[in-house]
């Protein structure tokens, strides 16, 4: 089970690594030649799909780590489920 500290560390992490790739992405941007982040119109089909994918499976994979702390919760709507074993 997951403790109030693992969430408060995994929280941090998360962030952390969150801020630092972004701050990254920024420096390259600013002290980088830009030639070669370039968008062609005939990439942004791809670009879309890609990035709609990336959003269907985030969103699932949210929701199961959502599914999974609220399990392990005591929350009276999951304690019919967790007793008779689908969770």
């Amino acid at each position: 089970m997951l403790t109030n500290q693992a969430i408060v560390i995994i929280n941090l992490a998360t962030w952390g690594v969150s801020i630092l790739i972004a701050v990254v992405f920024s420096l390259i941007a600013v002290f980088c030649e830009n030639q070669y982040i370039e968008i062609k119109p005939e990439g942004i089909i791809g670009i879309a799909t890609l990035l709609g994918t990336f959003s269907f499976t985030m969103t699932g994979f949210i929701a199961a780590i959502g599914a999974y702390i609220i399990s392990v919760s005591d929350k009276t709507s999951f304690l019919r489920w967790r007793q008779q074993g689908y969770i």
